[in-house]
């Protein structure tokens, strides 16, 4: 059986027979038809019923009819069903509820802009990080969060991307609500549509640690390169435990250039001087993994000799793992 009336079902009944209870006690049909009489049309969106009781989603208009004299003749009941439109609407809802809450939960802040790059959202990460409202960032003013000598070039850089539809990265510190400034990672990218970009959705990662643990390696690292000390490092995880670093006091000890060394073992700085058991000790502790200290004759480029004190000491990961050797040379005669 069909869920629908046919013409002769329906003719000669009230058209309220389509309008679920609660209408009828609300007395919406009359007040459509009150409207539609005073002002020639009356358009709503709504539940209605079926002739197996059933209910859908309909636009109703009614339209006031009158003759050519002006005179109310009576109401035109158009009825559209528009449930499939409403699904689509509600599934949509729930997506962008269910995007939200998962923005929401996320723990780093997250942004997401239109096309031209007009801020829609930021999560409450954002707010509660920075101090700003979301009024502030409404007016376009996300970029009053970020450190002073970091601002001009992230707004250049999202600039460039919009024009672009390239992905945005930059790193750039951001004011906390207590004044302090942490380093981030923006990450953002373009969501394409059959016309364009529709919007850019990017995520900040703090990574305050990372560029601290950054600039104590460069620190280290500028270190080792002043010292007078010959510094080098090998690998015992590679076959002969070759040389991977050799520093500038290196060089300037034993006149060898760094493309020179790295990938041999040390021994080729020995010769007929060099005493196999202080060599034989030196080898001993490294096939232990334990920390050594030799003195004994070596040997540079030009074939000189100097004698020095070569101190080794094993470096361990965190599982215990031996991963590299590091060494000095401290000439004390020449």
């Amino acid at each position: 059986r069909s869920p629908w009336y046919k013409a002769e079902e329906i003719i000669g009944q009230n058209f309220s027979c389509f309008y679920i209870a609660e209408d009828l006690t609300a007395g919406q049909p009359e007040r459509g038809l009150r409207i539609a009489l005073e002002k020639g049309c009356f358009e709503e969106e709504g539940l209605r019923v079926r002739k197996d009781g059933a209910t859908f989603w309909a636009i109703v208009t009614i339209t006031n009819i009158h003759d050519a004299f002006g005179q109310h003749v009576g109401f035109a009941n158009v009825t559209r069903d528009i449930t499939e439109r409403k699904q689509a609407e509600d599934n949509l809802r729930r997506s962008e509820e269910h995007c939200r809450e998962l923005i929401e939960s996320i723990p780093a802040l997250v942004w997401v802009y239109d096309a031209a790059g007009r801020p829609l959202l930021h999560n409450h990460r954002w707010y509660e990080y920075t101090g700003q409202r979301p009024e502030d960032i409404a007016a376009n003013r996300w970029h009053e969060a970020l450190h002073p000598d970091d601002a001009a070039g992230a707004v250049t850089a999202w600039d460039r991307c919009k024009a672009s539809g390239e992905p945005y990265a930059t790193e750039y510190r951001i004011r906390r609500t207590d004044g302090a400034y942490r380093w981030f990672l923006s990450q953002g990218t373009a969501v394409m549509g059959p016309a364009g970009i529709e919007k850019w959705v990017g995520i900040c990662t703090d990574i305050d640690d990372r560029k601290r643990a950054e600039d104590s390696l460069r620190l280290r690292g500028r270190a080792i390169q002043a010292i007078s000390l010959g510094v080098l490092i090998t690998d015992p995880s590679q076959p002969d435990n070759p040389i991977i670093y050799v520093s500038p006091g290196f060089e300037r000890l034993t006149g060898y250039g760094c493309k020179e060394v790295l990938g041999r073992n040390c021994r080729f700085l020995q010769g007929k001087g060099t005493d196999p058991a202080v060599v034989a000790r030196l080898q001993v502790a490294i096939q232990a993994g334990e920390p050594c200290s030799v003195e004994f004759l070596n040997y540079r480029k030009d074939g000189t000799p100097f004698w020095n004190e070569l101190s080794i000491s094993p470096v361990r990961d965190m599982a215990g793992r031996l991963r590299v050797y590091p060494g000095s040379y401290a000439a004390f005669f020449i």
